[in-house]
């Protein structure tokens, strides 16, 4: 009980562009399929170390992705988009991404109805099926090594934050085809995890709706993954495999 007497919860909301009356198609059908009223990503805060840190990388946020969506969605649509900042600095600071994943888990089974009305499902919803967190590392690559947002044409190659697939679960790494079983190469271990796919990637964090917009269809994750420390967006590079003898 005191762990959620210490959850905040915090909604950002942006403006429209009344000039803009074409774009977002895909948000568009998504939310019609689902029954939803309200769309955008729900971001875990796991960095308290310095709120100036926090506040600037808000802002950065903030900044890019309401540029991003005055330009490419009619202001409807931005009327429903929410950007929603979990804090709760007992339980999420410095916290391995399992620890978000199981809070997101229970989170989002409640907020589905609280959010989009009594009796709703969360279907095929990115909202709840995926979590951002930032971590200290992260936070450090957005506001000390990142571009400035402002500058439309400096390209963010290291502003990064943690995109969590809450059904991800650890999977035996081999696959057989036509008889023969095909293995993952081990891979250096990330909290512990040394498969291909550990359940989360390193995402622009002035692109995330653009990366939510890629993971609309249940095998998205497979295709989009790449295993940290590897950029979302920069690498199209298949899991390598080795034929197990």
């Amino acid at each position: 009980m005191q762990a959620r007497r210490l959850l905040h919860v915090k909604h950002f909301q942006f403006k429209g562009n009344p000039h803009v009356s074409q774009g977002g198609e895909h948000a568009r059908l998504a939310l019609q399929q689902d029954g939803h009223r309200i769309w955008g990503p729900v971001l875990y805060r796991s960095s308290y170390k310095n709120d100036t840190d926090w506040a600037e990388f808000m802002r950065r946020l903030q900044f890019r992705t309401q540029r991003f969506l005055e330009i490419s969605h009619p202001p409807d649509l931005v009327d429903a988009f929410r950007l929603t900042v979990l804090e709760d600095q007992s339980a999420f600071e410095g916290a391995p991404t399992s620890a978000i994943r199981s809070h997101f888990k229970h989170w989002s089974e409640a907020a589905v109805e609280d959010e989009q009305g009594p009796g709703t499902r969360q279907q095929e919803a990115q909202r709840y099926r995926y979590c951002v967190q930032v971590d200290e590392e992260a936070l450090d690559t957005v506001v000390r090594k990142a571009p400035g947002p402002e500058d439309p044409y400096a390209l963010n190659t290291v502003g990064y934050a943690r995109l969590i697939s809450k059904d991800w679960k650890p999977y035996e790494p081999a696959m057989y085809l036509s008889g023969v079983k095909y293995l993952e190469d081990l891979a250096a271990p990330i909290e512990g995890c040394t498969l291909h796919n550990v359940g989360w990637m390193s995402v622009p964090y002035d692109n995330l709706v653009k990366v939510f917009r890629h993971l609309r269809g249940l095998h998205d994750w497979d295709y989009q993954y790449r295993r940290p420390p590897v950029l979302w967006g920069l690498s199209t590079l298949p899991p390598s495999q080795k034929l197990q003898l």
